[in-house]
């Protein structure tokens, strides 16, 4: 790579390494005073925008992404501020923590640092560290910020977020914690409130655990907000998964009705004596 870097032009002996977190509000701290730094709302999604698409990019690209309502000038000379703002918001450091030339700007991928989002993917990818990568995400991309760009981003990795909570729960009913995968799936609630299929999951489990009262009031709730936010009434898989709950008769198990849970329909209602011969 040809370009200079954005100088730094205070000289200090060691070398200061930044945690960045960009899922949430936005924070980023110096590991040396573990105090978070003060960036304004336009440097801290510069820095976010060059970490999330790591590459050597044209200024153009970058200013018309970060200020789509600027002319070409206007918004290349905000750019031009945002990154010098940028560079010296940050702690100086030996290695600078962007390149850059007339017409081109990146982010080094040798600067020191530590970024939630590039751990949070990592983790995603791997079977062993899915559960951990849901402890990285505390919070949507930049949740304040309403930039197109941001959104796009927020979305995917939402999606990314889903998805992993999703593998994680299933692979806990395969080992036959119905304990812990009723918690994943009470989170994929809370982000995805209407999602039937993890009602169901939850009744299921919440039964397998013995705690039928429990589950009937999830299904009333769930009814609940289904009528008062979008007017609806549930599926008729749900309604199933439902009545079995009050017609079943814990006491007697009639092998017939019941099967073993099924992480895509949860129809049927799983007894506690099937999910333990489930393990």
């Amino acid at each position: 790579m040809n370009l200079t870097p954005i100088e730094n032009p205070t000289d200090v002996s060691r070398q200061p390494i930044l945690e960045v977190r960009l899922l949430g509000d936005g924070v980023v701290t110096a590991y040396t005073t573990r105090v978070p730094l003060r960036l304004s709302s336009r440097a801290l999604q510069l820095m976010g925008f060059l970490l999330l698409h790591r590459g050597t990019f044209s200024r153009e690209r970058i200013s018309s992404t970060l200020w789509p309502d600027l002319t070409d000038s206007e918004a290349r000379a905000r750019l031009r501020r945002t990154s010098y703002e940028l560079v010296q918001s940050l702690p100086t450091t030996d290695v600078p923590w962007l390149w850059a030339d007339a017409a081109r700007m990146a982010w080094n991928a040798d600067a020191p640092l530590w970024c939630d989002v590039d751990v949070f993917e990592r983790l995603c990818a791997n079977d062993d560290t899915r559960a951990s990568a849901l402890e990285v995400y505390r919070g949507d991309l930049l949740g304040e910020t309403d930039a197109e760009w941001v959104v796009e981003e927020r979305a995917r990795l939402r999606e990314r977020l889903l998805e992993t909570i999703e593998i994680v729960a299933a692979a806990y009913i395969a080992s036959g914690d119905a304990s812990r995968a009723a918690r994943y799936y009470r989170r994929l609630l809370r982000l995805d409130p209407f999602r039937e299929d993890v009602i169901r999951a939850l009744l299921a489990l919440r039964y397998s655990l013995g705690d039928r009262a429990g589950a009937i009031a999830e299904y009333r709730t769930f009814v609940r907000r289904l009528d008062a936010e979008l007017g609806v009434a549930p599926m008729p898989e749900t309604i199933a998964c439902y009545e079995n709950l009050l017609h079943d008769d814990r006491h007697v198990t009639h092998a017939g009705r019941f099967r073993q849970i099924d992480t895509f329909t949860f129809a049927r209602i799983v007894t506690p004596a099937a999910f333990a011969n489930a393990r």
